[in-house]
């Protein structure tokens, strides 16, 4: 009887606490006051979707350290030789320009307007002149402290007079997107080569941040009109309108796969000029892993297996770890669309 009043009085406290658990919010970080983020930013290389800005003092005191340490975020074809100064100033004026980083003389002229900042989104309005029409750019706040200001562009527009353009808007290509993943759908077809020399069949990976978008090399006599504009573009190359980033065409870094027999992966990469010798068009270099095709689940595995991994697949595949995962989001016989896990 003891044991049974005694769970009488605990389950209840149990439930309870249980209830309290799943309603309780989870801790989130308080949006920033525009006092906290006045003062100087440095960016190093040009915008891109996500940037990490720093104080200006910890920039100057660990400018190398900093560099280094970006370096995975910073993309294959970013200009590491420049930086970008953002000075949002306390009566809510601002100007960001490009700087040199090795002589920190100004690489252009200097663009100035005024900020604001509410919702936990940076909003800066550029005033227009006779060479610039107006400029509006809209950040999403997704980390800060007294050393770092990380923003996530969402949209930029530039306006004239009666006509407004809007260069950029992450929510719609985001809709675009994943209407393609859609369209898309997942087959479990083979992955392996049909090319014993491994020469034409093979697909391209164009590997971002987060998504990883692959296209396999088609014959002329392949006929691929079933499938929408989009798709069509994406099949022949020309992903660049359709994913969500801000400069896709910049914040990629590229190369080839061969998914050869017995799970042995063949990456193609290009030798930079300066480590082959030769000017004009740089030789092709091959470095071999594995992968694993987990197709009841849908997921990607590659291994980086050998030891020494060229730095030109270091900079295309920039992970700290030799193996990593993919979720695969939409696959047919021509176009693979991954995401990093």
């Amino acid at each position: 009887m003891k044991v049974i009043t005694l769970l009488r009085i605990l389950i209840p406290i149990v439930i309870l606490s249980l209830v309290c658990s799943c309603n309780k919010k989870p801790e989130t970080k308080p949006a920033p006051k525009a006092q906290n983020i006045t003062g100087v930013w440095i960016l190093s290389g040009l915008l891109q979707t996500n940037n990490s800005f720093h104080a200006e003092k910890d920039w100057k005191n660990n400018r190398v350290t900093i560099m280094k340490s970006d370096s995975a975020e910073i993309f294959y074809n970013q200009r590491s030789d420049l930086y970008t100064k953002l000075d949002l100033k306390a009566n809510n004026q601002f100007t960001t320009q490009l700087f040199d980083i090795k002589t920190d003389s100004a690489f252009d002229k200097a663009i100035s307007g005024t900020w604001k900042l509410e919702n936990n989104q940076l909003k800066l309005s550029a005033k227009a002149t006779k060479e610039q029409a107006n400029l509006e750019q809209i950040f999403d706040v997704t980390d800060y402290n007294d050393k770092v200001l990380k923003l996530k562009i969402i949209k930029e527009v530039t306006s004239e007079v009666s006509k407004s353009n809007p260069n950029y808007d992450l929510a719609d290509r985001q809709k675009k997107f994943d209407n393609i993943i859609k369209e898309i759908g997942i087959n479990q077809n083979d992955l392996t080569t049909k090319d014993l020399e491994y020469s034409s069949d093979f697909w391209t990976v164009n590997n971002f941040n987060d998504h990883q978008v692959l296209t396999r090399r088609i014959g002329q006599d392949e006929d691929i009109s079933k499938y929408s504009q989009d798709l069509q573009s994406l099949i022949y190359g020309f992903p660049w309108d359709y994913l969500p980033y801000y400069e896709p065409i910049f914040e990629n870094r590229s190369g080839r796969f061969s998914f050869l027999p017995k799970s042995k992966l063949d990456i193609e990469y290009q030798i930079d000029g300066s480590a082959s010798g030769w000017c004009g068009t740089p030789a092709q270099g091959h470095y071999f892993g594995t992968y694993h095709y987990d197709k009841a689940n849908k997921l990607m595995e590659i291994s980086f297996t050998e030891p020494k991994i060229p730095q030109e697949v270091q900079r295309t595949f920039p992970y700290r770890n030799k193996s990593q995962k993919y979720q695969i989001l939409a696959k047919n016989d021509y176009v693979m669309i991954w995401k990093k896990l």
